[in-house]
């Protein structure tokens, strides 16, 4: 059965692109939600922690803080178990980024698999960076 958008190859990369698109966006959103609970942690981090912190840049940040602190944390202090989430988090924002990566490979490959760039974007891709618009 040959569907509404046109060849049943069409409709499928259009799924394909779809479902890779719902996960990137996914990804993203959660992704986004970690570096703002990281940032409340920070904000409401004991003094020394949160001026140390402040002075990193985005990138910088997540590194340190998934690195977290040399030797044992005491998880019982405010600052030792602070440094303890914003480790986790840390380290989940690094793996959302590398989901997101791998996601943008795929959805490269499946739109070049569509045809030119242009077809694909007809075909409801926005772009590498952006979200699906179909």
């Amino acid at each position: 059965m040959i569907s509404p958008l046109g060849t049943a190859a069409q409709s499928s990369s259009l799924e394909a692109l779809r479902a890779l698109g719902t996960a990137r966006r996914s990804a993203v959103a959660q992704r986004v939600e970690v570096r703002g609970r990281m940032q409340v942690l920070i904000l409401t981090a004991p003094e020394p922690l949160r001026s140390a912190l402040r002075r990193h840049d985005d990138g910088e940040l997540i590194a340190a803080c998934a690195a977290g602190p040399p030797g044992a944390v005491a998880v019982g202090t405010a600052a030792g178990a602070t440094r303890v989430a914003l480790r986790f988090l840390a380290r989940r924002h690094q793996q959302l980024s590398a989901e997101i990566t791998q996601l943008d490979t795929l959805l490269a490959l499946c739109t070049d698999g569509a045809g030119s760039p242009r077809k694909a974007h007809a075909c409801g891709y926005a772009g590498r960076r952006t979200h699906m618009v179909c």
